[in-house]
C-alpha cells in the first residue's frame, strides 16, 4: 500500500468523525451510536482474464482501525465555524489561507 497507516488516519479522521456526528446527532429520528471507525483501503494489484470476454481484477486490501477523537473533532468544528462566521481575512503574503490557495495554484 502506498500511504502508511498514520498518514491515512491523519488525512481522514475528521471526515470519519463527521460521519459519526451525523449518525449520532440526526436532525430526525433516533441517534445511532457508533462504537468504532476505520478505513478500508483497496489497491488493484492484478488484472484477470476469464474464459470468453470476461475480465476482472484482484485487490490488495487492509482495514485500518481508527481511534475515536470526539473531543478533538468538537474543537475542529468550533474553529471551522469561527472561520466561516468570522470576518473575511485580509489577503496577501501573510495570509495563511492565501498561502494555501497559492499552493493549489489559485491566484487572487
Amino acid at each position: 500500500m502506498k500511504k502508511d497507516a498514520e498518514a491515512l488516519i491523519e488525512s481522514y479522521w475528521t471526515q470519519l468523525e463527521a460521519y459519526v456526528y451525523a449518525f449520532e446527532n440526526p436532525l430526525e429520528g433516533a441517534p445511532k451510536p457508533i462504537k468504532s471507525i476505520g478505513l478500508l483501503q483497496w489497491r488493484i494489484d492484478d488484472s484477470l482474464h476469464f474464459e470468453g470476454d470476461s475480465r476482472g481484477f484482484s485487490v490488495d486490501h487492509r482495514y485500518i482501525c481508527i481511534e475515536r477523537r470526539p473531543e478533538e473533532f468538537q474543537s475542529f468544528l468550533e474553529k471551522f465555524i469561527g472561520i466561516i462566521e468570522g470576518d473575511f481575512p485580509e489577503s496577501g503574503a501573510d495570509c495563511e489561507n492565501c498561502k494555501f490557495l497559492a499552493k493549489l495554484g489559485f491566484s487572487y
